[in-house]
């Protein structure tokens, strides 16, 4: 096994489920997915779609972040965001 001692009980744990004759590898696939829709939910609702508009960007961290996309010459979401960056 490639497992650590400490991550062994857990691997080896979640292959060893059995019930009303569902194998265990599509418990996983229950498991991981019911975590992972959710979350990608939360995700897809909580991130901006733009440097400006992020919450955790102060003023300059967002306009910093705005040059280097302009930079990569990605295209920006909107106008008044390139011109903030400009100045």
């Amino acid at each position: 096994m490639w497992y650590t001692r400490k991550e062994q009980p857990l691997r080896i744990g979640l292959g060893r489920i059995h019930h009303n004759n569902i194998p265990s590898w599509k418990w996983l696939f229950i498991l991981f997915g019911g975590v992972t829709v959710p979350w990608a939910i939360v995700l897809f609702w909580s991130f901006p779609s733009a440097p400006m508009e992020s919450r955790w960007f102060n003023k300059q961290d967002a306009v910093k972040a705005l040059c280097r996309v302009k930079a990569k010459q990605h295209r920006c979401h909107r106008p008044q965001d390139q011109a903030v960056a400009d100045r």
